[in-house]
């Protein structure tokens, strides 16, 4: 793996012949295609891409919620990459083709906000969302800029 800084292909993505060049990091990287690759394809590898689907899915519908709610994270990481890393092993559960995700595991926020214990959310109700908070024996501490993020979705 090569890293280029103007040169002969400048700012170039994608590949010709077997370089492939990419930027990462911020960087320009040139490597060369694999000569051979192996796709196991095992169970444990379609079950990880069906979560991964299905988790993105549900990002695709709570984007802007989450963009906000990951403040803390990763140097140079995206919310995506945040919401993606913490909720595809934790909250898609079931065996291969029958998975699904459990919503009440979705993490929608990580940092200094507290976790709402037991957010009760009824379909009937249209106007009113009751959400109930932590008191302090866990050992968080609230900020008076703390927010609540609430997202419908049907």
């Amino acid at each position: 793996m090569s890293i280029l800084k103007g040169g002969l292909l400048g700012k170039s993505r994608k590949s010709i012949g077997d370089l492939v060049t990419y930027v990462a990091g911020g960087q320009q990287i040139a490597r060369m295609k694999p000569s051979n690759y192996r796709d196991a394809n095992t169970d444990a590898q379609k079950q990880q891409r069906n979560a991964f689907v299905l988790i993105l899915n549900l990002f695709r519908i709570l984007m802007a919620s989450v963009k906000v709610g990951f403040p803390e994270r990763a140097a140079k990481h995206s919310a995506y990459n945040a919401f993606m890393m913490y909720n595809t092993p934790e909250a898609v559960t079931g065996p291969l083709g029958s998975q699904t995700i459990n919503y009440s595991l979705i993490q929608m926020s990580k940092g200094s906000l507290l976790r709402a214990s037991d957010p009760l959310i009824d379909s009937t109700i249209t106007d009113r969302v009751d959400v109930s908070w932590d008191d302090n024996s866990n050992g968080t501490t609230g900020f008076s800029n703390d927010k609540v993020l609430i997202a419908v979705y049907n």
